[in-house]
């Protein structure tokens, strides 16, 4: 993810007067064992989707004059990734993940501009990154300038600029390949395996399966740090996760355009054949139309609602289940299961089988926040919830013996459950959410969510240097859908701020 945001910094520090130089085919440029790859065909106009948004402009923040980045080129080449332990005291140490990485630009400029950019702005760039002052050396390096920075802990980064392409990475042999592949003395990446370049895209990113591997394995070990379960658990977690996401994805597309309703994220998430199609087949979209009864009950300061339609959710739920068996063995499966049941428990569901197959498929989550959860469900005709902590008091409408943070309630036939204060909202007869009609909208996912926040405008006006509180109020919204395939899984979001949004925001000083 730091090459990502390298890739962004350096785009909106790039100011070169064009001369008009042949487009050129970066594709072709980045190495063969190149696991990640992003490119953009026009910096301004990626930047300029998030800068000009709805949000940002109501927020009145002052944006960057992004015209001189109008048509300039870039790409981004990962070739993996370096895990070092770093020591912050005698008894406590962090893991420290690194991508191996190489960013290419094509500035369409004069050689004089690349030169003098480099030695400017990458400068104060790697200085910022490596919290000092680093050490430069210049050089002559195939035919062009060549700048390499040493921090004072050793760290390391590099820039060669020929003509009007900037090469700068932290890893001295990628930036090697990337010229040896362009010269044809090694292999260049298989561009047969990304979808094909489009005028209509803002950008466009692919990992390989490799690459999904090796993200894998991060993903665990992360997920396993920040984990609050003992050592046994958290050796469990690390190993089993990685083994499941690499046996059920192969790669994964990503495309932003930009569409009248606001930046269009597609991600096309491919997988084995025989996977694929249990998971489309068992996780279906349902028949039934969407229930407006239940998407009336999200409160009006709901921060995000997700409308699930299934046929049957325990069939759904317990596909998931069997196909983590299918990948792995009893024992990982039994210990996903039990992870998988975890995420059931804000809502008060004590077993996940017993309580959706109580249901139809027909369920709507509403959040306050990232802690504060409540889901909206229909009892099957005749059958009573199942798989609840507590059991229903003769008589009463309320839930008894419940966990105290946690609570159960029925509005018109609906049962709401999860975080008390949720369900209060949720069983009130206060202000609706505007999100229930976009989780309204025509179409037939499987999962449809609905989200508006003010954090991602916050970080990206931080970012941009301003900290007036003019974004009080002013909320980005977005829409996301996704559907199962035979071919694996995709996922669509409309938002105002994108991916691309959400990039930069992690710029941000509080990040």
């Amino acid at each position: 993810m730091k090459a990502v945001l390298i890739f962004i910094v350096v785009s909106i520090s790039l100011g070169f007067v064009s001369c008009a130089s042949p487009r050129a085919d970066l594709r072709a440029l980045v190495p063969a064992e190149t696991i990640i790859y992003l490119e953009t065909d026009d910096i301004g106009a990626s930047l300029r989707s998030v800068f000009e948004s709805r949000p940002l402009k109501e927020s009145k923040v002052k944006v960057p004059n992004l015209s001189a980045l109008d048509g300039i080129q870039a790409a981004v080449a990962i070739t993996g990734f370096e895990m070092h332990e770093e020591k912050l005291s005698d008894e406590q140490s962090v893991g420290k993940i690194t991508p191996r990485f190489a960013l290419i630009a094509d500035t369409h400029g004069w050689n004089f501009q690349a030169r003098g950019f480099a030695e400017t702005k990458l400068a104060s760039f790697v200085a910022d990154i490596y919290g000092g002052e680093p050490k430069l050396e210049k050089s002559e390096k195939e035919g062009g300038s060549y700048y390499a920075w040493t921090a004072a802990d050793g760290r390391k980064a590099f820039a060669l600029v020929i003509g009007s392409m900037i090469y700068f990475g932290n890893d001295e042999s990628v930036i090697e390949h990337c010229l040896a592949a362009k010269k044809g003395e090694m292999p260049a990446f298989d561009a047969k395996a990304l979808h094909q370049p489009s005028p209509e895209n803002l950008a466009y990113g692919y990992i390989s399966p490799d690459g999904m591997a090796q993200l894998a394995n991060v993903l665990g070990i992360r997920l396993a740090s920040e984990s609050a379960e003992q050592g046994e658990v958290r050796t469990a977690i690390a190993g089993i996760l990685p083994r499941l996401i690499r046996g059920a994805v192969s790669d994964v597309h990503w495309t932003a355009k930009k569409t009248d309703k606001g930046i269009e994220d597609r991600w096309e998430i491919e997988m084995p054949k025989e996977i694929a199609a249990v998971l489309s087949e068992t996780l279906a979209p349902s028949d039934e139309p969407a229930d407006q009864a239940a998407a009336s009950l999200i409160p009006a300061n709901a921060v995000s609602a997700t409308r699930y339609s299934l046929r049957d959710p325990q069939v759904a739920w317990r596909s998931i289940v069997l196909t983590a068996e299918h990948l792995s063995d009893p024992f990982a499966a039994r210990v996903f299961s039990e992870i998988g049941a975890s995420l059931f428990e804000p809502y008060g569901v004590t077993d996940p089988e017993k309580f959706l197959s109580s249901i139809d498929g027909r369920i709507v989550t509403a959040a306050l926040s990232s802690e504060q959860a409540a889901a909206i469900v229909r009892p099957k005709v005749g059958e009573e919830l199942k798989g609840i902590a507590g059991e229903l008091e003769p008589g009463s409408n309320e839930k008894a013996g419940e966990p105290a943070d946690t609570a159960v309630t029925f509005v018109d036939g609906l049962g709401v459950l999860g975080d008390k204060d949720t369900v209060a909202a949720c069983a009130s007869k206060g202000a609706r959410s505007p999100l229930a009609e976009q989780l309204l909208l025509p179409g037939k996912p499987s999962i449809v969510t609905a989200a508006r926040d003010d954090a991602s405008i916050r970080e990206i006006v931080s970012f941009l240097g301003d900290e007036k509180d003019a974004v009080g109020g002013i909320f980005a919204n977005s829409r996301a859908e996704t559907s199962f395939t035979r071919s694996g899984v995709v996922r669509t979001t409309v938002s105002d701020l994108g991916f691309i949004g959400s990039i930069i925001g992690m710029l941000a000083d509080t990040n």
